[in-house]
């Protein structure tokens, strides 16, 4: 019961991380616009006035753009999550691009992990009050 619990707050912790990363894009993305809209005609105005380079850095700022409205309100997360799933699902891929260095972390990796660092927080404490 309890490890079910645990698993049902990581995956609710999972989800509101991915709905704060698509919220931080979305804000992200209306400052790109807005700085695209205030630039572009300026750069544009200038390029009328006799000087075509002015209209070379419309090419990269439109390029931003058109990645970040597909990130945010686009298809991108859904090919992103496909290929995800199919780099899970290809055993090859899934060696090359998923396995841990040192293999998967064991219940007394962790444990002894954990020892080290109260170790570690104690002689801090102790070297702290002397």
């Amino acid at each position: 019961m309890l490890l079910r619990q645990i698993e049902l707050n990581a995956c609710q912790m999972r989800e509101r991380q991915m709905a704060m990363s698509v919220a931080r894009s979305r804000e992200l993305f209306q400052w790109q616009a807005a700085m695209a809209g205030v630039i572009s005609p300026l750069l544009m105005l200038r390029a009328s006035k006799g000087n075509p380079a002015f209209l070379a850095p419309l090419i990269p700022i439109s390029f931003v753009l058109g990645y970040s409205y597909d990130m945010c309100f686009g298809g991108k997360m859904d090919r992103i999550r496909a290929e995800a799933e199919r780099i899970l699902s290809t055993p090859e891929e899934h060696d090359r691009f998923v396995l841990l260095p040192l293999g998967e972390p064991t219940i007394a990796a962790i444990d002894e992990n954990i020892r080290a660092k109260a170790l570690l927080a104690a002689r801090a404490a102790a070297a702290a009050a002397n």
